[in-house]
């Protein structure tokens, strides 16, 4: 059982490093953009509806509030 819980442990860790790495605040998107608070649209291709909630919903914020 330690181990598995070491396991997570480290799969956590990472999350949170790469999430501390990133931009901060509330990632969003509109239709075919993904940006950080503050930044304008630069894309270089239209992104799926289920792509685009994903990874704003794997904002860092929220990432580091479920590590913690």
């Amino acid at each position: 059982m330690d181990d598995l819980v070491a396991f997570l442990r480290a799969r956590l860790d990472e999350e949170a490093e790469e999430a501390r790495a990133t931009t901060q605040g509330v990632w969003v998107w509109s239709r075919e953009f993904v940006t950080p608070p503050g930044y304008h649209h630069r894309t270089v291709g239209p992104l799926e509806p289920g792509d685009a909630w994903f990874i704003a919903r794997h904002s860092p914020a929220r990432v580091l509030a479920e590590v913690d």
